[in-house]
């Protein structure tokens, strides 16, 4: 049978275990939450190339030049678009 003093440290230890372990759960939702927008911005990027190489293709020779900063413009805007 426990002592008083013994449940009171076990019920500290698990205090502090829970506290630990949603710890470790809050690090993990916020790394997540990190590569998951990171991945979403890389394939927004990797769209607006795209939708801007096909617009190009449309225009003449001397204005289909596209540049990064088109790009990062375009996938600015959708990310906004997406944000609304």
């Amino acid at each position: 049978m426990l002592t008083e003093e013994q449940k009171e440290q076990m019920e500290i230890q698990a205090k502090q275990q829970l506290n630990i372990q949603m710890s470790i759960e809050a690090e993990r939702h916020k790394n997540q939450t990190e590569t998951e927008t990171k991945r979403m911005k890389m394939e927004l990027v990797r769209l607006s190339k795209e939708l801007l190489v096909e617009n190009a293709r449309s225009k003449p020779a001397s204005e289909a030049g596209i540049t990064a900063n088109d790009v990062k413009a375009y996938a600015e805007t959708l990310v906004e678009y997406i944000n609304q």
